[in-house]
């Protein structure tokens, strides 16, 4: 074993570089987002690009390496091609900074943060020292074995076969705007220089309409370059997949360096794979919550193989992911600790623990710091607050606020516990099903779900939180699967145990499979109905509104129309009223809408119908009218046409 692979990291002053990074990211990306939100693009892909250097340092093999073939010439150090390559990343994010019309107060940052793409990646290339010469990597092609091609098989399908379906769901008018519209309208003003990350909703507490009113998340830009390159909403789609199905052979890499058995191994990989929770999220929408199972599994296994620096850095890009995940690994965390401490290893990795702990409790206040900038009123939104809580909350409630509400009546969370009480308990059977409830002998999985579940049963009044649904399995599935191979790791089984398991194993992921179908279908996933005649219609109304207009529609348009500047939608009546009461009248030049549309099963023309009420008819006339489509227009009182025809028809 060489120098460099067999190097273990147990001095404190060698998490330094990585700490440094961290915090001066952190610092120059607050600094960006205060002075100018618009070049907070510019300055990640300075960043990005400028990690280049890096590796352009690390390709040289040798100290040295000549230029050149003849004597005489001079010998340029490594650190020089870095040096040369992060230049010219320098000059092109100046030079499309400067072409973006971005003020020059704003250019400071980005040479700062350029400056530190480099002087930091050194430091964080020190430290963690990775592999990536290509005589590593050509050996490591070299080195996998026929099971490791099979997990790379098994994730590959999945990533097809998902990229195709949420595709599908896509195209058959399916995804909402609620999440999957507002990130395609996020991405798409943010490249065109219209705002930073405007999602289209109405929100009180947001009159700016940027998602980081709500939720800070660094790693969503991360996304920006992909989407500016292929500027289109699968884009989205294919790669969300594609972050997903990466977390598959870590789970592979890290069952089976802690297990020892492949077999076993194996199903643990199949079992996640397949988990109907997993495929839930996987299918709903798209969030940077994708991200968490890659950065989860990638951190405890480089903390497996005493890789402390990279812990630390995945650890904190989870939490620049979304501050909920501070919360969760937050827990994940304390349970580390608890375990280094049964282990005897708490004082060896303290430094580690207490670096990733720093860089919480920073990204925590940044957070807060960011989301007060871009928000009139930050906190938790009254909308997922359990109905008991509601009279005693605002628009949107700290957790500061929230601890008094429940101090001076702490009976009221007696009744949020019970209530549904039996579906809480038989979701939580259904999630830690698929790992055998392994899960719940490990520190790591109890810390990360305890505040989870702790918030889902005495605080949440929305059935998705105790269900996992939408994307809340990204926060809890990691854990609970790095606390079951933990958990098979510290036990030893014979061979009738091994045998015993890997029926238990295979049992339950036949039963995953037959659940995932069986809820997909309860919900109207699979199969979609589609009509491509009528979908026609939609699109030739879509297309004869004209692009730079300002255009309301309802949530299951709105992704296809999300890459317009100016398109919103309402998707709940009573806050789009809310919005207009705090911040005046919404009159968007054009209205659209569909009662035709049957991939849901539901009408969601109705809350548009509701929030316009009467302005329908008096104020917006009736523009153009064809099978069950209508555009409504602003100040127009001229006859209704169809749309693909010239005839009007039944709206």
């Amino acid at each position: 074993m060489s120098d460099e692979s067999g190097h273990r990291y147990t001095v404190a002053d060698e998490l330094l570089p990585v700490v440094a990074v961290v915090a001066l990211g952190i610092v120059f990306a607050t600094v960006a987002v205060l002075v100018n939100p618009r070049g907070v693009p510019y300055v990640v892909a300075a960043v990005l690009v400028g990690l280049s250097g890096v590796l352009a340092e690390d390709l040289f093999a040798g100290r040295y390496r000549p230029v050149g073939s003849g004597v005489g010439f001079a010998a340029v150090p490594r650190w020089a091609a870095a040096v040369a390559v992060t230049g010219v990343a320098v000059l092109v994010s100046l030079l499309v900074a400067v072409e973006s019309g971005l003020g020059s107060t704003l250019l400071p940052v980005v040479c700062a943060v350029c400056g530190f793409a480099w002087l930091g990646g050194v430091g964080l290339r020190r430290a963690v020292r990775p592999p990536v010469t290509p005589a590593r990597l050509r050996a490591t092609f070299a080195n996998v074995d026929r099971p490791t091609w099979y997990v790379l098989a098994f994730a590959t399908t999945l990533f097809v076969a998902f990229t195709a379906y949420t595709t599908w769901l896509y195209t058959a008018y399916w995804m909402g705007g609620s999440d999957f519209g507002a990130y395609v309208h996020m991405f798409a003003t943010t490249v065109d220089g219209e705002g930073l990350l405007l999602h289209g909703k109405y929100r009180v507490s947001q009159p700016q309409g940027s998602y980081w009113g709500g939720h800070f998340s660094l790693t969503l830009l991360a996304f920006l370059p992909l989407y500016a390159l292929v500027p289109s909403p699968v884009t989205l789609l294919v790669a969300k997949s594609a972050v997903v199905a990466a977390s598959i052979p870590l789970v592979w890499t890290l069952a089976r360096e802690h297990v020892g058995d492949d077999a076993v191994a194996g199903l643990v990989t199949v079992s996640y794979g397949l988990n109907p929770f997993l495929w839930s999220a996987w299918v709903f929408d798209f969030q940077e919550q994708a991200l968490l199972p890659v950065l989860v599994f990638g951190a405890y296994l480089a903390s497996r193989r005493d890789r402390r620096g990279v812990f630390v850095a995945l650890a904190t890009l989870a939490f620049l992911t979304n501050e909920f995940a501070i919360i969760v690994f937050g827990g994940a965390l304390v349970g580390t600790v608890v375990a280094a401490a049964r282990a005897g290893e708490l004082r060896e990795r303290a430094p580690m623990l207490g670096a990733t702990a720093l860089a919480a409790v920073v990204v925590f206040a940044v957070a807060v710091a960011v989301t007060a900038r871009f928000s009139v009123e930050a906190g938790i939104p009254y909308a997922s607050f359990a109905a008991p809580l509601k009279p005693s909350l605002g628009t949107r409630t700290g957790m500061g606020e929230l601890l008094a509400v429940v101090l001076a009546d702490p009976g009221v969370l007696v009744e949020t516990f019970t209530f549904r009480l039996t579906d809480k308990l038989l979701y939580f059977i259904a999630l830690f099903a698929p790992v055998l409830f392994l899960g719940l002998n490990d520190e790591v999985s109890v810390g990360a779900v305890a505040p989870y579940l702790g918030f889902a049963w005495l605080f949440a009044g929305r059935e998705i939180y105790y269900m996992f649904g939408a994307h809340y399995p990204f926060y809890l599935l990691p854990f609970l699967y790095v606390g079951a191979v933990r958990v098979l790791g510290r036990i030893e089984l014979g061979v009738p145990s091994k045998a015993l398991l890997r029926r238990l194993f295979v049992t339950i992921i036949l039963v995953n499979v037959f659940a995932g179908f069986a809820v997909g279908a309860d919900h109207g996933v699979f199969p979609v109905r589609n009509d491509p005649a009528h979908n026609r219609v939609v699109e030739a109304a879509i297309e004869d509104v004209p692009e730079d207009a300002s255009l309301l529609t309802q949530n299951d348009l709105y992704p296809h129309v999300a890459t317009r500047p100016h398109a919103t939608y309402v998707g709940r009546p009573d806050m789009f009223e809310q919005y207009q009461a705090a911040h005046g009248p919404v009159t968007p030049t054009y209205v659209l809408l569909d009662r035709g549309l049957i991939a849901r099963q539901n009408d969601w023309s109705r809350p548009v119908r509701e929030a316009f009420g009467d302005r329908f008819g008096t104020e917006y006339g009736l523009y153009r009218c064809q099978d069950g489509v209508a555009v409504y227009k602003r100040g127009y009182d001229g006859a209704t046409t169809g749309i693909t025809r010239e005839a009007a028809g039944e709206c």
